[in-house]
């Protein structure tokens, strides 16, 4: 699939990124999202469920509830910082791990997604 170019590029100033069009603006993730803490939940207290717990690695047990709204960002804190996973549906964020879901965010979260995770995203 070929997309027209736009008439004008300019360096984005990051190295995975390349170049973008001209009239683009490049910004840091937590400049266009606030970031929610992730909540405690050890394992043993986790009751039988089919919700995805996610972790800075991705997702790391399940649970019977959801502490986030679908769809979902999660971003590494602890370990894997900085690192992005995505998911269609509600998850339970934990406090090794950051959530951005519509609740605190305006922006297209798939695009969010996409134009923030250059190498290190992971989609589930």
């Amino acid at each position: 699939m070929s997309f027209p170019r736009y008439p004008a590029y300019k360096d984005s100033g990051v190295e995975w990124l390349g170049e973008v069009p001209e009239h683009w603006s490049i910004t840091s993730l937590k400049r266009r999202a606030r970031m929610i803490y992730g909540d405690a939940l050890a394992a043993d207290a986790r009751q039988d469920g089919e919700v995805a717990v996610y972790g800075s690695n991705g997702i790391v047990g399940y649970h019977n509830e959801a502490n986030t709204e679908e769809p979902l960002v999660v971003v590494g804190r602890k370990g894997s910082h900085g690192k992005l996973v995505w998911s269609d549906t509600a998850g339970f964020v934990i406090d090794t791990a950051y959530a951005i879901d519509s609740r605190v965010c305006d922006e297209h979260l798939r695009w969010l997604f996409y134009g923030s995770s250059g190498s290190h995203g992971v989609q589930l």
